[in-house]
């Protein structure tokens, strides 16, 4: 596996630890961070090569996700926020993928929120409606949004700045840097060709292209938690190391702390790679996509666990802002909200565990 972009989103790292208080008070990321991620091509790791993109095998994608949100979560989560336009982008003609995403410097929000309308007008939509968190939006050249047509069936429509507005509505208590605000569409067309459905075949060929949609998401919101825990763990060796009262107890909480992120983290890219491997002769079967799902799981869960274990061993410490370990407690906690961290996914895993189907079409 190609190493270097993990090698970049390594270089970046002291620009985002002089950004972050900035981040986190101006409730978005810096136009420095901005141009340097644009500048690593950390926004197009997942973009198709067809459209100019890097198509990195997705470990090394969520490889970067993690080493970025050591550094800060909002930067990491902005970054892995814009491989979802970029994966849907496989749903899209060559002309339109192209158009979209042909601008190298182009960054991309989404909201998967089904809570606009869209009503058939010629060879297009007339798209309405209002969508909260999406993070982003005031960098975003394009967002694809999810709206729901008189037949309730559910498509993406990708629309470019300027076709929306958007309200000043993220103050939060983690994901500061996020920029998560609500957008608002009035009566826009869309043509047909800039809307698609992400359950739909791919109209690309290639291993990248048949890795289903959520699973190929999923892991990099796990990943994110991973570098979330990571942070919080070198906070708190820091503090601890500079307490000679620290007890027996805190060593213990310390090394266990280290212990489930390495097991989280090998169990997830095991995960990774089984399906990965799976997708170079076809889609991987629901017993890989379970394994997949249960990973991404664990390693949320266990990283807001080693998040709590951390916040309470560091004591009075961790309560005060100028610590990272009180940081990465907020943000652990707002980001575990996320669909695809909700504990349906291990419900649906355990069906297969049965012999039963998923209900989820997503899984």
């Amino acid at each position: 596996m190609d190493h270097k972009h993990l090698g970049r989103a390594r270089q970046l790292r002291s620009l985002v630890l002089e950004s972050r208080d900035e981040i986190e008070s101006a409730r978005q990321l810096t136009a420095a961070v901005v141009d340097a991620l644009t500048a690593a091509g950390v926004f197009r790791l997942l973009v198709p090569k067809d459209a100019g993109g890097m198509e990195v095998e997705p470990l090394a994608a969520y490889q970067v996700y993690e080493e970025l949100a050591r550094a800060d979560a909002s930067v990491a989560w902005i970054s892995w926020n814009n491989a979802l336009a970029a994966v849907l982008s496989r749903g899209l003609s060559p002309d339109v993928r192209k158009h979209i995403f042909g601008d190298a410097r182009a960054a991309f929000a989404n909201s998967t929120r089904p809570s606009g309308t869209a009503v058939a007008e010629g060879k297009g939509f007339r798209v309405s409606g209002r969508w909260s968190l999406v993070s982003g939006c005031q960098i975003a050249a394009w967002i694809p949004l999810m709206a729901r047509l008189d037949d309730d069936e559910m498509r993406m429509f990708f629309l470019p700045r300027g076709d929306y507005e958007i309200l000043d509505t993220w103050y939060s208590a983690g994901l500061r840097g996020s920029g998560s605000h609500d957008i608002v569409v009035d009566d826009v067309y869309v043509p047909a060709e800039r809307s698609c459905s992400p359950l739909a075949p791919a109209k690309l060929e290639g291993p990248l292209h048949r890795f289903p949609f959520a699973p190929l998401l999923a892991p990099g919101c796990a990943s994110i938690s991973l570098g979330i825990a990571t942070s919080a763990f070198e906070a708190a060796l820091e503090i601890v190391s500079n307490n000679a009262q620290a007890d027996a107890r805190v060593h213990a909480t310390l090394a266990e702390a280290e212990a489930q992120i390495e097991a989280a983290r090998l169990f997830l890219h095991a995960a990774v790679k089984d399906n990965w491997a799976a997708c170079q002769q076809g889609e991987p079967h629901l017993a890989e996509r379970a394994r997949l799902w249960r990973a991404v799981l664990h390693a949320a869960t266990a990283s807001k666990t080693v998040v709590g274990m951390l916040f309470e061993a560091t004591g009075t410490s961790a309560v005060y802002a100028r610590n990272r370990v009180e940081r990465c407690h907020r943000d652990i906690w707002t980001m575990s909200q996320h669909l695809l961290l909700n504990p349906l996914w291990h419900s649906e895993a355990g069906r297969m565990r049965l012999g039963l189907e998923p209900t989820n079409p997503m899984f």
